[in-house]
């Protein structure tokens, strides 16, 4: 039997099968006019995968912290903490909120770099009272 369309294997290398929570470096796109709010469902693609998972997001503090954000900034880092397969470290990550293709507007919301993947991060949410 005669096959007219090419059979493509491939596999997944070691260690990218584990899933865990990955620290990145963020940043909104200067184009992408809406807010971005912490644990809200985001769209990542990292390397050729693409999956949907919550992110926090999170600045550091004097103390090496990670302080909860509500928002993320308007021109500046921070930092993101989702669940996901665990990538190589300091690969680049495109983050959508939606991979619909009739938008008028820019979909990509933001990149990001990969610095760590660990079983779990701490995130302290501050409740200020005055």
């Amino acid at each position: 039997m005669k096959s007219e369309t090419p059979l493509i294997l491939t596999r997944v290398n070691l260690g990218e099968d584990t899933k865990g929570f990955i620290k990145i470096r963020f940043k909104r796109h200067r184009w992408y006019s809406n807010l971005l709010k912490s644990t809200d469902p985001i769209v990542i693609s990292s390397g050729w995968r693409r999956y949907q998972s919550i992110m926090v997001f999170a600045t550091e503090d004097q103390n090496d912290r990670m302080r909860y954000l509500k928002y993320t900034p308007q021109h500046d880092f921070c930092y993101g903490v989702f669940y996901g397969n665990f990538n190589i470290q300091n690969s680049g990550c495109i983050f959508l909120q939606t991979i619909r293709n009739d938008l008028k507007k820019f979909r990509i919301a933001g990149s990001g770099l990969v610095l760590e993947m660990n079983k779990s991060f701490e995130v302290i949410y501050y409740q200020f009272r005055s």
